[in-house]
This record gives C-alpha cells, sequence and structure tokens, in this order.
C-alpha cells in the first residue's frame, strides 16, 4: 500500500548518512584462513563409519548409498561390498553399519558368503 521509506528516502545531510564499512582484502583473507583451518581440524576429528552391503538385486547397495549420503554429514564414511572387505579390519571399526538382504528361505546373498 506504500512504498517502503528507506527505497525512497534521499539523504540531504550527508554528515548524518550511514558509512559503509569498509573491510581490508588482507583482513578478509585472514578470516576465510582461519574459517578453512576451522573446518579442516573439524573434518578430521569425526569419526569413522565404514557401511558394509551385500546384495543380489542391487537394492542393498541403494540403500547403503543412502545412508552414506545421510551419515556424512557427521561421520567420515565409505561404503564397502562385502566380498571386497577384510574381515580382519573388523576390530579397528568404531562404527560399523550392515546392509543386506536376504532372498529364498532366508538366504544371504552370494557376495556376503564371507560374513556367514
Amino acid at each position: 500500500y506504500q512504498i517502503d521509506a528507506w527505497k525512497t528516502h534521499v539523504w540531504h545531510d550527508e554528515s548524518r548518512k550511514p558509512k559503509k564499512k569498509e573491510f581490508k582484502l588482507s583482513v578478509i583473507a585472514k578470516a576465510v584462513f582461519f574459517a578453512s583451518l576451522l573446518v579442516r581440524k573439524s573434518m578430521a576429528a569425526r569419526i569413522k563409519a565404514t557401511i558394509l552391503y551385500a546384495t543380489e538385486t542391487g537394492k542393498s547397495e541403494t540403500l547403503a548409498r543412502k545412508l552414506h549420503t545421510l551419515f556424512s554429514f557427521a561421520f567420515k564414511t565409505k561404503v564397502i561390498c562385502m566380498q571386497d572387505y577384510n574381515i580382519s579390519n573388523l576390530d579397528k571399526e568404531t562404527l560399523l553399519l550392515v546392509v543386506t538382504s536376504t532372498f529364498g528361505n532366508g538366504d544371504c546373498p552370494g557376495n556376503g558368503e564371507s560374513f556367514k
């Protein structure tokens, strides 16, 4: 109904006009460098999570990839097929998520036989 005052106002007294802040490039560069250090430090401190999957049709792999996308915001995740995973690394895992399917009479998928 009315035009906003700050869009149409004209300053008659230049001394009362608010001054724009000017930043030096060196100050901005230091701020960006500091922020990148903080991000790097927080990324290194994230907990490692491993997502193992075994599948016949590919649905479990799709779900594992979706979990990876979801968990990657808070964890350092990796997705590995069960047949490619070294079982001796199980005791070194801090967080392990297993996504698998069954078929027939509850049989495990072919690429998950090593975990049977």
